[in-house]
């Protein structure tokens, strides 16, 4: 008799339900399934029977893995409370692969931004600085000494927002389940609010920097087509 996977009725159960799906979500991140337990205050025992078949063990006695996708998301979007939602979106930011190497792209732009910001108040010399770029060509175009083109403060802002957003949902994850955790709805605007600005910052940048680069190539059928 094929065995029917437990469905949420009732608050508790709900929030149960809800731990278990977070469990799930952490598990495909790596995390084990007693540690990822932990961390979201329920028992391995209470996750398996909400995640079912979700949860796959190889070989007795091996530690289960998470199944790589699951059914679960429209259940999910009409039955959970407001603040699953939150942290799946939370913990997307902060462990997604996407946003690590955009943290890494932003430190190396605060970096090249601190930089200039050295040599143009004469704390660091020049040369030095240009040293640390492969050619001088390429160490002109990102510095621009003595000047600041828009592209460079796009490109600055959406740094500084994607550093300050990941502290700030380092935070927030950390007091989800505190008695006075903040309004889930204020963090989910603010998240969403940072997420486009920093979407529309990169759009720009890229649009100038791809039309740099189209010109740089056929300027003439850039040309033509303008016209």
């Amino acid at each position: 008799m094929r065995r029917r996977k437990a469905s949420p009725q009732g608050k508790r159960q709900l929030q149960a339900y809800t731990r278990a799906l977070c469990v799930l979500t952490r598990m495909r991140y790596g995390e084990s399934l007693s540690h990822a337990a932990r961390i979201e205050h329920i028992k391995p025992a209470t996750a398996r029977k909400y995640l079912g078949p979700h949860l796959r063990q190889g070989a007795s006695g091996k530690p289960r893995n998470a199944s790589e996708s699951d059914r679960l998301t429209a259940e999910m979007n009409v039955s959970a409370e407001s603040s699953l939602s939150l942290k799946m979106r939370l913990e997307r930011i902060r462990r997604g692969e996407l946003e690590k190497v955009r943290r890494r792209f932003s430190w190396a732009v605060l970096a090249i931004v601190a930089g200039k910001i050295g040599m143009d108040l004469g704390l660091i010399d020049p040369s030095w600085v240009v040293s640390k770029f492969p050619s001088h060509n390429l160490a002109d175009l990102l510095l621009v000494p003595r000047a600041w083109p828009w592209w460079q403060l796009t490109l600055t802002t959406d740094a500084v927002l994607t550093v300050l957003l990941f502290f700030f949902v380092d935070a927030v994850s950390a007091r989800l389940e505190a008695p006075r955790a903040w309004s889930g709805d204020t963090v989910l605007r603010l998240v969403l609010a940072v997420s486009f600005v920093r979407a529309v910052l990169a759009l720009l940048t890229i649009s100038y920097f791809l039309c740099l680069a189209l010109l740089a190539v056929a300027p003439n059928s850039i040309y033509y087509w303008l016209i």
